[in-house]
């Protein structure tokens, strides 16, 4: 926001804020009152208040990845987050910052339904013909029953090599089998 060219930012996660934003623009209303954003306004900086965590992932849309086709092949890697946060205060990583920013606005770790996860994959499957998963949460394994239910699922339903990452501290004998 310091910078001269720059005339408004996203503090935090933008699922709300922005299409808030948006949608205010759009309609000729007033948008510097719009949570999460910080604003540029006659030579002052303006910093709006942080909203709680957005905690219902399953109500985001599945990401639309067709225009990442003309870059790489969307099927030999499949790119999915299915939970949001990390457990840990790890300083050299941005999920320290996002731990302090919503600090008492509710769980910052977060996880989508398996449901959520499987059709999504479905639709992959379907649509881009995938060969392999790749999850990017910051740590897959932290929620052991989630973990349990889903798997059964996935290889049922999906039955593809996947890769995630995980910590030492969520895993054991039944997680890895």
């Amino acid at each position: 926001i310091n910078e001269k060219h720059v005339d408004m930012v996203n503090i935090g996660e933008g699922f709300e804020s922005i299409t808030e934003l948006v949608s205010l623009m759009d309609s000729g209303k007033d948008y510097f009152d719009v949570k999460n954003i910080w604003f540029k306004y006659q030579g002052k900086i303006m910093k709006n208040e942080i909203r709680p965590v957005f905690g219902e992932l399953d109500r985001l849309p599945y990401p639309d990845k067709d225009i990442f086709r003309e870059y790489f092949n969307i099927s030999d890697n499949y790119l999915i987050m299915s939970s949001f946060g990390c457990p840990y205060h790890c300083t050299f990583c941005g999920n320290n910052l996002f731990l302090k920013l919503y600090k008492g606005k509710g769980s910052y770790i977060r996880r989508r339904s398996h449901k959520n996860v499987i059709e999504e994959l479905k639709i992959a499957k379907a649509k881009y013909n995938i060969k392999v998963v790749n999850f990017l949460d910051d740590v897959f394994t932290t929620d052991k029953k989630w973990l349990q239910v889903f798997c059964q699922t996935y290889k049922k339903e999906i039955g593809l090599p996947f890769r995630t990452i995980t910590h030492p501290k969520f895993v054991d004998e039944d997680i890895i089998k």
